[in-house]
């Protein structure tokens, strides 16, 4: 009997161990399960999450671009920095000219507008250039190949050269980056307001003008351009505050001048719309861009006068040098004074003549003598005729009119009894 309740009570015992681990087992199985389904419901929730995010992002892309393209003559920088990167999923930008490398202000403003816009891929360079090599390193600037250019344009630093020369000057370097990068958006910055430049009244004046200058040409071509160096004086006059405070004993940027320029320089990018029409299309209809400065046909016009003024020197120089060859050795001329001489006097024929007569007259009459009385003659030989000169010859009127030696004059002749035979 007992053996037998033994039996009972260990089988019973099995059983009911059995059961228990049974139940632990079904336990987790269930729990199992249950997470299995709950993550399924989660993974599901997140994918239909992405997927309406996804959706959402490209329709508001899809508007995006079609806004964009509708407008591309007003459409601001930090738009067209998005559209470059919807298209090519990265934006470069450069700035180029009077500017440091990796200046504070250009630097946070592009980690500002990369947030902003979700700009995940964004690369900016810096390619710093004086104002005598401006136009020559455009070659590293296109290394780069850069999306957006920004170019700084240099301080008008010689004060000889005339402002309209000098804008000429700095919108012919533009025209040079447009040819060399076509498809990128180039923005002009007028320079910051420097501190030795405001000492002086007449190179603030100056400086003004170029500054002027060179804004009324943007404006006439329809060039992008931030007036920085305007705004920041703007910014100071309404602080009732000068310039130099923008600026540290080094004349470097201050952290307030920083901070100035930064809001600026974000304001414009964000704000202000410029015409992106001729720079880069993601379906390829790019507008092509006319030169600012046209200088093709004035060039060779001034080549080709320039030629022929040198082939004139040279020409010039060669006779001259054929000419100087043989020296011509100059001999004084030997001066010559009048010399007198003596007139050589032919007295005069007489135009006397006596009358005619069949007979001889008288004795008692002597026949009359025709020639001059001697006074007549004592006074011609005491007048000395002058000296005819003999370098300059009198004209034939003259001679002409001139009358000939009068005759002699003749005193009354004697009495001559008439002809009784006539």
């Amino acid at each position: 009997m007992k053996k037998k309740e033994s039996l009972l009570v260990f089988i019973m015992g099995i059983i009911t161990v059995a059961v228990i681990f049974m139940g632990f087992t079904y336990n987790k199985n269930r729990k199992e399960e249950l997470l299995n389904n709950n993550n399924y419901e989660t993974q599901s929730q997140s994918d239909s999450f992405n997927e309406r995010k996804k959706e959402t992002e490209e329709k508001k892309k899809a508007e995006f671009l079609g806004a964009f393209e509708e407008n591309r003559n007003a459409n601001t920088v930090a738009d067209f920095m998005q559209y470059v990167a919807y298209n090519k999923q990265n934006t470069t930008v450069s700035f180029y000219g009077n500017i440091e490398t990796d200046t504070a202000w250009a630097v946070q403003t592009m980690e500002v507008i990369a947030q902003e816009r979700s700009i995940k891929d964004l690369e900016t360079h810096f390619v710093p250039a004086e104002s005598f090599e401006i136009e020559e390193k455009v070659d590293l600037l296109t290394e780069s190949n850069p999306d957006i250019v920004f170019f700084t344009i240099p301080n008008k630093e010689d004060d000889y050269v005339d402002v309209e020369d000098a804008a000429i000057e700095v919108f012919r370097t533009y025209d040079s980056i447009k040819e060399a990068l076509p498809e990128s958006l180039i923005v002009v910055l007028t320079p910051t307001p420097i501190v030795e430049i405001n000492e002086a009244d007449e190179e603030v004046a100056i400086h003004q003008m170029y500054v002027d200058e060179i804004v009324e040409v943007a404006s006439e071509n329809k060039v992008a351009l931030f007036n920085l160096h305007n705004d920041v004086l703007e910014k100071a006059s309404a602080a009732d505050t000068s310039v130099t405070t923008f600026y540290n004993e080094e004349n470097q940027l201050s952290e307030t001048g920083i901070q100035t320029i930064k809001d600026i320089f974000i304001s414009h990018v964000k704000e202000a719309t410029v015409d992106t029409s001729k720079a880069y299309h993601a379906t390829g209809n790019k507008m092509d861009a006319e030169s600012i400065v046209p200088e093709e046909e004035s060039s060779s016009e001034e080549v080709i006068e320039e030629e022929s003024f040198e082939e004139e020197i040279i020409e010039e120089e060669i006779v001259e040098e054929e000419s100087i060859e043989e020296p011509i050795e100059w001999v004084e001329p030997e001066s010559e004074e009048p010399v007198w001489e003596e007139p050589v006097y032919e007295e005069p024929e007489s135009t006397w003549t006596p009358p005619a007569s069949s007979t001889r007259p008288p004795a008692s009459s002597s026949t009359p003598n025709p020639p001059a009385s001697s006074e007549s003659e004592s006074k011609e030989e005491s007048v000395e005729p002058e000296p005819e000169p003999e370098q300059e010859s009198k004209p034939e009127t003259e001679q002409e009119s001139k009358p000939e030696s009068s005759p002699p004059i003749i005193e009354s002749l004697p009495d001559v009894p008439k002809n009784p035979y006539e």
